[in-house]
């Protein structure tokens, strides 16, 4: 949760390294602006807004939040996402706001993380979801996991883990490998 200001520049760094742009975060130029990145900017200083109570500027950044969430397809909310957030691609991703996703996630579009009675999913670090994967229920997914496109999770995996499928299940387990999301983005 973004407590500072510096927390919130160091979240966004980290964002935007996720997603390939440069050290420079601020200031940022109209030709560096994309949705996405401005997406993100605008997630990390609601957090930062809300979780300080500036409920005076956290009310218009909100409102500028949600009609940028919405032209984008995303439905993510607040103080759910930990740093390094890869969103690469245009499209829906909805997040239930129960959910509690690491650091270093990539999620791709069409991806719904959604909740149950039993409550929502738990994402570990390092973490890709791929295109279309559905994940929902109160259930634990490790550290180091890629879940393949289209899959169907409903239940726990292990950290260092392939899973995909309907329902999901572990294709491979991996070795523990250094930035095992960031080598997966240099081969997309």
């Amino acid at each position: 949760m973004i407590k500072s200001y510096n927390e919130m520049k160091a979240y966004i760094k980290k964002d935007l390294r996720a997603l390939g742009y440069g050290k420079s975060i601020f200031p940022m130029t109209l030709s560096e602006v994309n949705g996405i990145k401005f997406f993100l900017v605008l997630l990390r200083t609601c957090e930062y807004l809300k979780n300080t109570k500036n409920y005076f500027l956290f009310i218009p950044f909100r409102v500028i939040f949600r009609r940028v969430a919405l032209s984008l397809g995303f439905s993510i909310p607040l103080n759910v996402c930990g740093p390094g957030l890869s969103l690469p691609h245009v499209g829906p991703v909805i997040v239930n706001g129960s959910a509690i996703i690491g650091t270093n996630v990539r999620i791709h579009s069409c991806v719904v993380i959604g909740g149950t009675d039993e409550g929502a999913p738990r994402i570990g670090n390092n973490v890709y979801i791929g295109p279309g994967a559905k994940i929902y229920g109160r259930i634990t997914i490790g550290d180091n996991v890629k879940i393949g496109a289209n899959a169907v999770v409903n239940k726990d995996f292990d950290s260092n883990s392939i899973v995909g499928g309907v329902p999901a299940r572990v294709i491979r387990h991996t070795l523990v490998e250094h930035n095992s999301v960031s080598s997966l983005h240099e081969t997309e």
